[in-house]
């Protein structure tokens, strides 16, 4: 399986990095919907589990409500 050229970086601030099309966008608090789309299957995955953990919306524009109990 080939390594995809498209990253997702968690950092310990909460900040993410991305790389994208050989292009990193550093220290982010939000990925766009384009960013998030073009990541590969486990990356997408990850994230996800992150937001739904922590309750921080990572993804813009999105209205990914987790059910707070």
């Amino acid at each position: 399986m080939k390594d995809s050229p498209n990253k997702l970086v968690f950092h310990a601030n909460g900040t993410l990095s991305v790389r994208i099309a050989g292009k990193w966008r550093s220290a982010v608090s939000q990925l766009t919907r384009i960013e998030y789309m073009a990541l590969p299957y486990e990356a997408k995955k990850r994230l996800l589990l992150v937001e739904f953990e922590t309750r921080r919306e990572l993804i813009e524009d999105t209205r990914l409500m987790v059910a707070r109990h």
